[in-house]
């Protein structure tokens, strides 16, 4: 693994070639490191770099040399092939296989290639032999160095060797990703999750109970042990099982890695695992995520609380979001502008306006700066009360204070002045919104006709769905529900039956709720045997 700018070095050996004590802030954990190389200290080693000795290192640097086989080799012409490197070492023994050129992105050969000897006594002879030897006519002498990584090359579960591919390692990260999320689902763990959500009233049981035992798919295990892959790289298989809500397939990693020797789980595993959690709306999980933390000593952070708290709102739990901020306070853990955002949308999801405030004014005490997030979700608040004068003062100071509001704050203006019978005020937002160049979106046509039904102006809401259909935007069966609503008022049933047979010629589905809303318009027209028609289809329909 090549060295990179998340190392920070934390303790100078003192040897002469420049060998240091590092520590990856990416959480991989304390490695040592010379020249481009690092190679990871073991687990059992005291976790204090000034408990660490330059002769423990120098004995761990000595074995892990003597032990590796696979060699670098730089400075190679250019038009090299496999041929010409075989016959540059043709009085060593070298495998099948055993020679792997390095290419870069565009395919290009640099100059560089990975040589593998199934004896380690082989590779250091050729190493002490054929460094600095000279190819025809090359300027600069072909170095060879021990590659303690193995390149290209991996071990297979059954002893033997193996050569990756030409993959780039966002590409290798796909495939394991892919072959783990392929493998079919495992319903020990369904059951697993579903039992770990009992206990949701009592939120110190999470902490103190953790995950307890979870069951290893056996199929993800032989995929992971196949791979190879680092713990580094295990934290990006879980982040991306999350996003694509595998959450039983990414705890079925952590199960593996968990019961793997020599691989201990960091903060950044669980916070993925976490935001896994919240994606699925599994807060009890979640919780018991941080007791699991907590009861093996690896300290949370704020990316964690924060995770935390977002994953409450899914469940409404905004009480329990005020306890997670207070616990994090409480063991030095400092809130930032993340953490304070997502409990202000926890609140806000909870429909408490009141809680949301309060917390913003604390994200203010605290000498944070509000974002464009901050602002959208308390507007979202107001909305959910139809607090529309709050949401529009929220709107002017966060203008006043130099924040451009995007598609997601106009959009909860809209329907906060929805919410609050304020036609006028939805149409000068959406008309402000265009002129500020962020583009509708087929939320904010249905917000503003949503306001114009909720005053009964059909003849507006009308309007704008015909604004609507002159964009490239198709309408949503939801854009439709609301220009009928707008017809209930003087009832207009015509319009609102075209509006359904729209609904048809779309292709979109007419829904019970549909119906109930042309059967109210009809009704208010007193059209009984429209109504009797369309209530025979809506029997159709639920009994089918």
């Amino acid at each position: 693994t090549r060295r990179s700018a998340d190392t920070v070095t934390v303790k100078d050996l003192g040897f002469c070639n420049g060998t240091s004590l590092q520590l990856l802030d990416s959480g991989s954990g304390p490695y040592v490191s010379w020249g481009h190389v690092n190679t990871p200290l073991p687990h059992e080693w005291p976790k204090d770099p000034d408990a660490i000795t330059a002769e423990q290192v120098q004995d761990l640097l000595a074995e892990r040399m003597g032990a590796c086989s696979v060699l670098r080799v730089v400075h190679l012409p250019l038009d090299s092939r496999v041929s010409d490197i075989r016959g540059l070492f043709s009085e060593f023994t070298i495998p099948e296989g055993g020679i792997a050129l390095h290419h870069n992105k565009q395919g290009q050969f640099m100059g560089q290639a990975f040589v593998r000897f199934d004896e380690a006594a082989e590779a250091t002879r050729c190493l002490e032999e054929m460094d600095m030897c000279t190819i025809d006519d090359s300027e600069r002498p072909v170095r060879i160095y021990k590659q303690l990584s193995g390149g290209p090359f991996r071990r297979d579960p059954k002893g033997g060797w193996g050569l990756l591919s030409n993959e780039t390692l966002q590409e290798r990260l796909q495939r394991v990703v892919n072959d783990v999320a392929d493998q079919p689902k495992d319903e020990r763990m369904v059951e697993a999750l579903n039992a770990l959500d009992v206990l949701a009233a009592d939120p110190q049981t999470c902490f103190d109970s953790g995950l307890g035992e979870l069951p290893s798919d056996e199929r993800v295990a032989d995929v992971l042990q196949a791979a190879n892959v680092s713990d580094k790289t295990l934290c990006k298989v879980i982040s991306e099982l999350g996003k694509r809500r595998h959450l039983d397939k990414a705890l079925s990693v952590y199960a593996w890695m968990r019961s793997s020797e020599g691989r201990i789980p960091n903060v950044f595993h669980y916070n993925a695992l976490i935001s896994a959690c919240d994606r699925r709306q599994r807060w009890v999980t979640a919780l018991r995520l941080l007791g699991e933390m907590q009861a093996k000593g690896v300290e949370p952070d704020t990316i964690t609380f924060s995770a935390l708290i977002s994953a409450c709102r899914q469940g409404k739990q905004w009480e329990l979001g005020r306890l997670l901020l207070k616990r994090m306070v409480s063991i030095g853990v400092e809130p930032n502008v993340i953490t304070y955002n997502s409990l202000i949308s926890t609140c806000e999801r909870a429909g408490r306006l009141d809680q949301a405030l309060e917390v913003f004014d604390e994200l203010l005490d605290a000498g944070l700066r509000p974002d464009v997030i901050t602002y959208s979700a308390l507007i979202s608040a107001c909305e959910k009360v139809g607090s529309w004068e709050t949401a529009m003062d929220l709107f002017e100071e966060m203008t006043a204070n130099g924040l451009q509001p995007d598609d997601i704050t106009y959009n909860a203006l809209i329907s906060a002045c929805d919410k609050g019978m304020q036609p006028a005020k939805a149409q000068d937002t959406f008309d402000l919104m265009a002129a500020n160049g962020v583009p509708h979106d087929i939320i904010s046509y249905c917000s503003l006709i949503s306001a114009y039904a909720s005053a009964g102006d059909a003849d507006s809401a009308h309007r704008v769905l015909g604004e609507l259909r002159q964009t490239s935007l198709r309408p949503a069966v939801a854009v439709y529900h609301e220009v009928i609503r707008a017809c209930e008022r003087d009832g207009l049933y015509k319009e609102a039956l075209q509006c359904a047979d729209d609904i048809r010629e779309e292709g979109l589905a007419m829904t019970p709720f549909t119906y109930g809303l042309l059967i109210a318009v009809c009704r208010k027209a007193e059209q009984f045997e429209t109504v009797a028609q369309l209530e025979a289809e809506l029997k159709v329909l639920t009994s089918g």
